[in-house]
């Protein structure tokens, strides 16, 4: 007998692993049930995750994996990071380009984002990843202070649209919180690194730049504004398998 599940949609926070909030859920599921999801987010960056719960649902994950999906992005510039980003592994370094930071307009990020950030591009994978280069993760290799040549692929970056841009820089040195900022979204596919679009979004305005925020919105149809926190899909969990356990479990898309 199986019943029918619908996808679980959780809101990851920021802080933890991907892993950490799956692992969560599972301590709620009866023993040897599978569980997966449809796409990891770093620890820095919070928002919508589809968990599959069930034989049935982890056979599809590679279906969720090559849904498109929807980010808002900050981006902040002036500053560059060996991981792309502002984590708790991030080395920062400060641009001097003092008089290029200041000028920096909106006029000059749209006409880069229009001009090299639309459509199938060719982005090379960070360092700080877990793509697998001669069967060991890129991070591993970085962590070690390993130098690997760095894979591209193809992605698309279906649209994007500018919610914010702040500029009120004076030359303050070493002062993240008043250097320019950019609020963005991006509907993206599969393999997209957002935090390399911030770092070469940088590079081409002559600034550097860094990834500051991320919030996943959209996974294909699924949306975060459905999705449920941590605690209440704990809950949500319990209260079915009380009602189906040793049931099996399935979900169409």
């Amino acid at each position: 007998m199986e019943t029918q599940l619908n996808p679980l949609l959780l809101i990851k926070p920021k802080g933890i692993t991907s892993f950490f909030a799956v692992n969560e859920l599972k301590k709620i599921l009866p023993k040897k049930t599978k569980i997966g999801h449809s796409g990891t987010l770093d620890p820095m960056a919070e928002g919508l995750m589809i968990i599959l719960i069930g034989r049935d649902q982890t056979k599809l994950q590679s279906v969720f994996l090559n849904l498109n999906k929807k980010y808002i992005a900050s981006i902040t510039f002036g500053v560059t990071s060996n991981t792309y980003d502002i984590d708790i592994n991030s080395v920062l370094s400060f641009s001097n380009n003092i008089d290029k930071i200041r000028t920096l307009s909106l006029e000059n990020v749209k006409s880069v984002l229009t001009n090299s950030f639309k459509g199938e591009i060719l982005q090379t994978v960070p360092a700080f990843s877990a793509v697998k280069v001669s069967g060991k993760r890129l991070y591993k290799s970085a962590y070690e202070g390993k130098k690997v040549e760095l894979p591209s692929r193809k992605i698309k970056i279906y649209s994007y649209k500018i919610l914010d841009f702040i500029n009120n820089y004076s030359g303050q040195k070493n002062r993240i919180d008043k250097l320019p900022t950019l609020q963005v979204e991006f509907e993206v596919s599969k393999g997209t690194y957002i935090r390399s679009i911030a770092n070469d979004l940088g590079n081409l305005v002559g600034t550097g730049a860094v990834l500051s925020g991320l919030q996943r919105t959209e996974i294909g149809k699924f949306k975060l504004k459905d999705a449920l926190t941590i605690d209440k899909a704990k809950d949500y969990l319990k209260s079915t398998f009380q009602t189906i356990t040793g049931v099996g479990i399935s979900w169409s898309i």
